[in-house]
């Protein structure tokens, strides 16, 4: 049991090495990772659903795993194919894909997310908008906004 445990705490720290060298060697790591905190903090404004914050984090974990298999497949095409070929090129291109496809994923959840979040804050009932609006008097009544007010 001893042995198993011990064996599990080195793994551990060989996925912690991971991260280490992914945040210190990768500039896109640390473009995603400032783009997901952003996004948490847009999250704590909009005050957004524990449902919308799932859906929320999943994406950032979508796009930080997309970004480090690209990172492992550039490293490893490098090792094995020094030389730039054809192959290596379509292998590092599709990695490369593969992140722009959670990226976009991530911006649609993020907008969807928001977005409600917005709507939802700024929406108005039937008294606010009557508060933003004046009747202006005559034989056909209009409505004219208040920012027009003489």
């Amino acid at each position: 049991m001893i042995n198993w445990l011990k064996a599990r705490v080195r793994s551990l720290g060989y996925a912690f090495q991971g991260f280490k060298v992914f945040f210190t060697m990768e500039v896109h790591a640390r473009v995603h990772t400032v783009a997901g905190c952003v996004a948490i903090l847009f999250g704590f404004l909009f005050d957004v659903s524990k449902q919308e914050w799932l859906w929320l984090f999943s994406a950032i974990a979508l796009v930080l795993s997309a970004e480090i298999f690209n990172s492992s497949i550039e490293v490893l095409v490098d090792m094995v194919s020094p030389e730039k070929t054809e192959a290596a090129g379509k292998a590092k291109d599709m990695a490369a894909a593969a992140v722009v496809i959670a990226a976009i994923y991530a911006s649609l959840v993020g907008m969807w997310g928001f977005w409600k979040a917005y709507v939802s804050d700024f929406s108005f009932d039937n008294n606010s908008i009557d508060a933003l609006l004046i009747t202006v008097p005559g034989p056909n009544t209009a409505v004219t906004p208040a920012l027009y007010k003489n």
